[in-house]
């Protein structure tokens, strides 16, 4: 296996088989993190699993991965990456993760940019999931294309919670991460800034790069991209849908203050007409116009109302959701709650995890970039 030793690739697949899965292979290696594609041993079902090792800066890793496990466990919705379990051993943290058979949407604008009709289907869903997110008080922070993964139905799976932050309302933050190219200019200009408005700028920019298969800003140096970020003047090419052109220069208004909440965009003409979707599914790939329709009818049925609290089960079948812990289960020594952050590194236990099973296709695997952030700045 590429990048992983013999030995570490033994004791992965050791701790893997101790919960019911078997190893398939690496999906990617970065810093602290590794993916795997996995398979559940009782229901031949795939996953990737995302291993963070702990004994390298072993607080900063316990509290990046805390907060990631918190998100996932407190937005289940249908186009928010599922979390199914997580466990230990005793050098690495490992999060089993719904498996998203289409890669990214990076891979859908590698055939060329969306159509109008396509970019709102998918923009639809992703401001779903963001809505979601900021509903519950979630900054996802590390919006970009790379962590908008898609199911084999082309469905959208807001991913990567790696930087996601729980705030109290009005609050603001002074820690600058995220990917540069998507990060607001207030956040690039090192300034105190409002997380939500910041994400709301992230996606207006994945907004352009779907519909034009570019980024709004040069890319050759840092330099250049940084002080591009600053100026915040954003050039649209000659024919651009005006729809589109407003819904953009609304989310990447420079002034924070001024852009629409997600919530208001959904209520947008450009989501609200009649001719955009209610539901947002991309057939894309279907090829016959017979086949498009009977999916397309399919899904209709078994697509489940966004906030829907049994979404999961309704997604995927009669399943019960995943289990989440509780502050009762802190007395049986399997996790503990402290404060508001969910204290993971005591022993614990998850058992009865209940784990559905997908409908299978041949499709190309995500890549680590599907299920990874880059281009991180402090």
């Amino acid at each position: 296996m590429e990048g992983v030793s013999k030995e570490e690739q033994q004791a992965i697949s050791r701790t893997l088989i101790n919960h019911g899965y078997e190893l398939l292979g690496p999906v990617g290696k970065g810093g602290f993190a590794s993916v795997f594609k996995i398979k559940s041993i009782k229901y031949n079902t795939n996953f990737v699993v995302k291993r963070v090792l702990l004994n390298d800066s072993p607080s900063l890793r316990e509290k990046e991965t805390d907060g990631e496990i918190q998100a996932l466990q407190g937005l289940m919705h249908p186009f928010i990456i599922k979390m199914y379990e997580f466990f230990k051993d005793e050098n690495a943290l490992y999060i089993v993760l719904e498996y998203c058979e289409n890669g990214s949407i990076v891979n859908l604008i590698e055939k060329g940019p969306l159509n109008i009709k396509q970019f709102k289907a998918i923009a639809k869903q992703i401001l779903e999931a963001l809505n979601f997110c900021h509903s519950k008080n979630i900054a996802h922070r590390d919006i970009k294309p790379a962590n908008i993964l898609l199911d084999s139905y082309n469905r959208v799976r807001l991913a990567d919670f790696g930087l996601a932050h729980h705030l109290s309302e009005g609050a603001f933050l002074n820690k600058h991460s995220g990917s540069l190219a998507f990060m607001a200019p207030e956040i690039v200009k090192k300034t105190e800034y409002d997380p939500l408005a910041a994400d709301v700028w992230a996606l207006g920019i994945t907004f352009y790069w779907m519909a034009t298969g570019e980024f709004p800003f040069p890319k050759n140096t840092r330099e250049e991209l940084v002080n591009s970020i600053k100026l915040g003047h954003i050039q649209f090419p000659q024919e651009f849908d005006h729809k589109i052109r407003q819904l953009i220069n609304m989310m990447c208004k420079y002034i924070p203050s001024k852009r629409p909440s997600v919530k208001s965009i959904l209520e947008m003409d450009i989501f609200t007409s009649g001719d955009a979707p209610t539901r947002g599914i991309s057939l894309r790939s279907m090829k016959s116009s017979k086949t498009r329709r009977l999916i397309a009818s399919t899904i209709q049925m078994i697509t489940p109302k966004v906030g829907n609290a049994s979404a999961r089960g309704e997604i995927h079948g009669n399943c019960p959701p995943v289990k989440k812990l509780t502050a009762s289960e802190d007395e049986g020594g399997n996790a503990t709650l402290r404060g508001s952050t969910l204290n993971i590194f005591k022993s614990f236990k998850m058992s009865g995890s209940h784990v559905p099973r997908l409908p299978k296709k041949n499709c190309s695997n995500p890549t680590f970039s599907d299920y990874q952030m880059d281009d991180i700045m402090e």
